[in-house]
C-alpha cells in the first residue's frame, strides 16, 4: 500500500517506532473551520471575495503547526456553460483539488514568498506564518488587575507600553511570571529566561542560526479569525485586519493585503504555557491556550464604512475554550495600539459557575430603560467531567446562560440552577459549551429570543422584553426547558448539544406559522465514539412573538420518527398515515444510522443552518465510508452534508440520481475527510451565491432559490 519500513531491536526502540508511526498518522493538514469572509462595509448586503482559512496540522506534542491563508472566491463557467464558484489561488488558478476537497499541491496562497511557493496543502508553509520576521511587535501584560466581582480591569491596558514588551530586555517579564523560577540553562551560558523569551519573540534559538526568524504559528484548532474592515485603501482595496487566536497562546493581528503581522499578544495568563511548548518532548500531549473564535464589536457611529471617526471603536472578545475559563476583551480601534480592556475570570466572583469558556460570545443589542445597551451573551461553558462520563451525568460548573455589559464586562443577568441566579431553573443541571443562538423575531433591531442546548440533551428557550421604564433584566426575561431528548440514562441515549440550534419562521399554506428549531447532537469531545445514537431534531414552537404561558418540555415520544422517509418512499396508505402522525407530533427526528440500521458513530459536530426551508447539517463518521476513500492513506473518517425539508425531513434533491427521492438522497459525501465545519453561505457583489463546507465550495444549495432582497427608507 505504499507504506514504510521501520526496524526495532529493543523494547524502547519499538516504543519509539510506534510513536513515530502514530505521529505520522496524526500529521494530516486540515481545517475544522468555515472560511472567514468579511462583509463589504460599503454594501452590507454582500461579502468581499477574499477567503481566509485557518489551518492546523496535528502532532503528538504540545505544539501543533497552524497558519492563516488567503484565497479568492471567483465565478467561472463550467463545461456546461453554467456560472459556478471557484476558490482560486494567488496565480488565479483553481486552489482546491476536486478529488480530495483540499488544496492542490500546486496551489500558492496569497502572501506566500517565492521561496515557499507552492505551499499547497502544507499547513506550515506560506501564508501568514511565512511572513513572520526577526523584527516583531510581541506584547504581553505585566501589570496588575483590579477585581470587580470576577471582572479584572488592568492598571494600564496599553499593550504597546514598554513594560508589556515580550522581550528579554523587559525586566517586568519575570521568571515567576513565566513559571520557570530556578530552571536550568538550555543553552550553555545563557539564562533560561532569555532563551525562552527570544523563542517566544520569534527567534529560532535552537536552530543553526539562533538569531534567524522562527516562522512558526500555533494552531487555531477551534478558533475562527475576526475580519475587521477599517475602511478602504487608496486603490479601493478593503483595508482589512485579520485577528486570530492560537493554542500557543497568541492573538495575532495580520494585514490582509501583505500578510504581515502588525503585532501579537500573549496574555499574562498564558505565559506559563510558553515553557511547556518550548521544552516539549512529545509526551505531555496537546497544549491549549487561546482556542476560541474571535468576535468583533465594530461600532461605526456615522455608518460611513470607515471606523476611524470620532465615536467609532472596535472591540474584540474571545474565550480560551480548552485553554481555560477566561474571556478577554481587547480594544483595537487603533490597530497599531491595542489595549487590554478587561478579563472575565471564569470561576470567580459573579462568574463562579463558569466552566471552560467554550461558548462563543454574541454581541447583541437590548433596549433597557429606553436606552440601547450592547451586551455579550454566552453559555456557562464546559465541565471537563463530560470527557469521561458515559451516561447523562449532572455537572458541577457551566450550568447557565450569562448576559454581561459589552463595555464593562459586568454581569447583568444569569440563568442557572442555583438560588443566586436571576432566573432559577432547577433542571439546568448540565454545562452549556454551545454558542447561544440569538433571535430578533420582530425585526426591531433588538434581540428578543435565545435558544441553546446543553450536555444533558436538553434545549432551552429564553424570551426578552424591551423596556422604556426599567433596566432590570430579571423582570424582562422569562425562559425554560423546551425539550429533553436524553431521558433514558443509558449510553446510547447520552446525547449532547455542543452547538446551538438554528431557528426559522415557517409559514405553510393552510397552517398556522411556527418557529422551527433544528438541533443536532454529537459527542464533540470524543468524535470517534460509536456507542451514542445521535440524531437531528426539528421542534415546532407555536409561540412566535410572545413568550409562552408555560415552557413545556418535548420528549422524543412526542416527535415523529422520519428516519425511514416513509413520507417520501412509502405507498399511498403508509404516506397518509405518516403525514397524519407528523401532523399531530411536535416535530420530527432523524437517527444518524446507515440503511441497515447499524449505528457506527455518526454524529453532528457543527452548527446546523436553515436556508430557504432546507435544513443543512454536517455529520462525521469515524470510518472511511466515502466512495472516494483511499485504503492506502491514514483514516480521517467521513464527512457528510444533509439537505432535508424542514417541515417533514424528506430529501430535497435527487442526489443519488434514482427515480424517486430516497432516504439516501438526504446526504452527500464530502470529498474532504475529517470533521466538517458549519455550512456557510457567501454572496459576493455580482458573484454566484456559494455554499462552503470548509474548503469545499459549490453553488449554494444546488439550486436553492437564494435572492438578494432590497429595501429603502424615506426619512421625513
Amino acid at each position: 500500500g505504499g507504506g514504510r519500513f521501520y526496524e526495532a531491536k529493543s523494547k524502547d526502540s519499538l516504543l519509539g517506532v510506534v510513536n513515530a508511526i502514530l505521529a505520522e498518522i496524526l500529521a494530516v493538514n486540515t481545517s475544522f473551520s468555515s472560511p472567514a469572509v468579511s462583509v463589504n462595509a460599503y454594501n452590507r448586503a454582500t461579502n468581499l471575495d477574499d477567503l481566509y482559512f485557518s489551518l492546523f496540522k496535528p502532532a503528538t506534542g504540545a505544539h501543533w503547526d497552524g497558519n492563516l491563508k488567503k484565497y479568492k472566491l471567483a465565478s467561472v463557467l463550467n463545461a456546461q456553460g453554467q456560472l459556478v464558484p471557484e476558490v482560486q489561488d494567488a496565480l488565479g488558478q483553481p486552489a482546491i483539488d476536486p478529488n480530495t476537497g483540499f488544496f492542490r499541491p500546486s496551489a500558492q496562497s496569497f502572501w506566500t514568498p517565492a521561496a515557499d511557493a507552492p505551499d499547497g496543502e502544507e499547513t506550515s508553509e506560506g501564508g501568514a506564518a511565512s511572513k513572520l520576521d526577526v523584527t516583531r511587535n510581541v506584547y504581553t501584560f505585566t501589570g496588575t488587575y483590579s477585581d470587580n466581582n470576577g471582572v479584572s480591569t488592568p492598571s494600564n491596558g496599553l499593550l504597546t507600553s514598554g513594560v508589556n514588551a515580550l522581550d528579554k530586555a523587559n525586566a517586568a517579564v519575570t521568571e515567576a511570571m513565566l513559571g520557570i523560577t530556578g530552571f536550568p540553562e538550555v543553552i550553555t551560558g545563557i539564562p533560561y529566561r532569555e532563551t525562552l523569551l527570544d523563542w517566544a519573540y520569534g527567534l529560532d534559538v535552537l536552530g543553526p542560526v539562533p538569531t534567524a526568524a522562527r516562522r512558526v504559528m500555533g494552531d487555531p484548532l477551534h478558533a475562527e479569525p475576526a475580519l475587521v474592515q477599517y475602511g478602504a485603501l487608496a486603490n479601493g482595496d478593503p483595508d482589512l485586519v485579520a485577528y486570530m487566536a492560537t493554542n500557543d497562546g497568541y492573538l495575532h493581528a495580520i494585514d490582509s493585503i501583505t500578510g504581515n503581522e502588525y503585532w501579537a499578544w500573549v496574555p499574562q495568563e498564558m505565559l506559563p504555557n510558553l515553557d511547556k511548548i518550548f521544552i516539549d518532548s512529545g509526551v505531555n500531549g496537546k497544549s491549549y491556550g487561546l482556542d476560541g473564535t474571535v468576535v468583533p464589536w465594530i461600532h461605526d457611529a456615522n455608518i460611513d464604512g470607515d471606523v476611524n471617526d470620532a465615536g467609532d471603536h472596535v472591540y474584540l472578545y474571545f474565550g480560551q475554550r480548552r485553554g481555560g475559563s477566561d474571556i478577554f476583551s481587547v480594544d483595537v480601534s487603533d490597530r497599531n495600539s491595542p489595549k487590554l480592556r478587561w478579563v472575565i475570570k471564569g470561576g470567580t466572583g459573579d462568574f463562579f459557575e463558569m466552566g471552560q469558556s467554550w461558548s462563543t460570545p454574541n454581541v447583541e443589542r437590548l433596549k433597557l430603560n429606553g436606552v440601547t445597551r450592547h451586551v455579550l451573551i454566552f453559555g456557562g461553558g464546559y465541565d471537563t467531567a463530560q470527557d469521561t462520563v458515559s451516561v447523562r451525568t449532572p455537572d458541577a460548573v457551566g450550568r447557565g446562560v450569562f448576559i454581561v455589559d459589552a463595555v464593562t464586562g459586568q454581569l447583568l443577568w444569569r440563568a442557572g440552577p442555583d438560588a443566586a441566579a436571576d432566573l432559577v431553573l432547577p433542571d439546568m443541571q448540565y454545562s452549556i459549551p454551545a454558542r447561544v443562538k440569538p433571535l430578533d423575531v420582530d425585526g426591531n433591531g433588538f434581540v428578543d429570543q435565545l435558544h441553546v442546548g446543553d450536555m444533558g440533551g436538553q434545549l432551552w428557550r429564553f424570551d426578552i422584553e424591551g423596556s422604556d421604564t426599567t433596566s432590570n433584566l430579571a423582570s424582562l426575561i422569562s425562559g425554560g426547558r423546551i425539550a429533553d431528548l436524553a431521558v433514558d440514562n443509558s449510553i446510547p441515549d447520552a446525547r449532547r448539544f455542543y452547538y446551538p440550534p438554528d431557528v426559522a419562521l415557517i409559514v405553510e399554506n393552510g397552517q398556522a406559522p411556527y418557529l422551527s428549531v433544528v438541533a443536532a447532537s454529537g459527542y464533540r469531545s470524543h468524535p470517534l465514539d460509536q456507542q451514542i445514537h445521535d440524531r437531528m431534531y426539528m421542534l415546532r414552537q407555536d409561540d412566535i412573538y410572545n413568550a409562552p404561558a408555560t415552557y413545556t418540555t418535548i420528549t422524543e415520544a412526542e416527535l415523529f420518527d422520519t428516519t425511514d422517509n416513509i413520507i417520501g418512499e412509502g405507498d399511498a396508505t403508509q404516506r397518509a398515515t405518516a403525514v397524519n402522525n407528523l401532523g399531530t407530533a411536535k416535530g420530527w427526528f432523524i437517527s444518524f444510522n446507515q440503511m441497515d440500521g447499524s449505528f457506527i458513530g455518526e454524529k453532528s459536530l457543527a452548527e446546523p443552518l436553515i436556508l430557504s426551508g432546507v435544513a443543512l447539517v454536517t455529520t462525521f463518521i469515524p470510518e472511511d465510508l466515502s466512495p472516494n476513500a483511499n485504503s492506502c492513506v491514514p483514516k480521517e473518517g467521513t464527512g457528510l452534508l444533509y439537505f432535508v425539508n424542514i417541515t417533514d425531513g424528506t430529501p430535497v434533491y435527487n442526489i443519488a440520481g434514482t427515480v424517486d427521492k430516497t432516504r439516501e438522497d438526504r446526504k452527500i459525501y464530502l470529498k474532504r475527510g475529517g470533521i466538517p465545519p458549519t455550512p456557510s453561505v457567501i454572496i459576493t457583489e455580482g458573484g454566484t451565491p456559494t455554499l462552503c463546507i470548509g474548503t469545499e465550495c459549490d453553488v449554494a444549495g444546488f439550486g436553492l432559490s437564494i435572492q438578494k432582497m432590497y429595501w429603502y427608507e424615506v426619512v421625513q
